[in-house]
């Protein structure tokens, strides 16, 4: 994945390897079980304080985890930023880096977890789409005075 920052700098997202980016989503996974997740708060819902606090609970967890952030970087070792390997030392040195931080890293967790959910994506979708045309087929129950 490549992309130009506004500052006209070059980034370069390489994949890291499957033992990396498996260790990537291992240590994710992680960190999401500390977290109460109810799945139907993200999901087709209106923006509610519930749903905004679960997205802010997953945001922290996953930003504020060492190890993932450890396994970020070995991630990015392979990918450049303005044709610099992408370390923590780059961070420490450009100003400029600092500011594209999370796009980075989220192109990096996307370039390396990607892979794994390509195919489940297109199943579930295709789940999606005959659960929606069978609900549809479904004759609608008229409602009694009693109920």
């Amino acid at each position: 994945m490549e992309y130009t920052t506004e500052s006209d700098k070059q980034v370069v997202i390489n994949y890291a390897g499957f033992k990396d980016a498996c260790e990537l989503k291992r240590q994710i996974g992680l960190e999401l079980l500390k977290v109460n997740i109810n799945i139907s708060d993200l999901i087709n819902k209106e923006l509610d304080s519930q749903s905004i606090n679960t997205l802010k609970n997953l945001i922290l967890v996953i930003d504020s985890s060492e190890a993932i952030q450890k396994t970020i970087f070995k991630c990015l070792s392979k990918s450049l930023y303005d044709n610099t390997r992408i370390t923590e030392n780059l961070f420490e040195i450009d100003k400029e880096a600092v500011e594209e931080y999370y796009n980075i890293v989220i192109a990096c967790v996307r370039e390396n977890l990607s892979p794994f959910f390509v195919k489940q994506f297109a199943v579930l979708n295709e789940l999606i789409a005959t659960a929606k045309s069978i609900l549809k087929s479904l004759p609608v129950k008229e409602q009694t005075k009693s109920e």
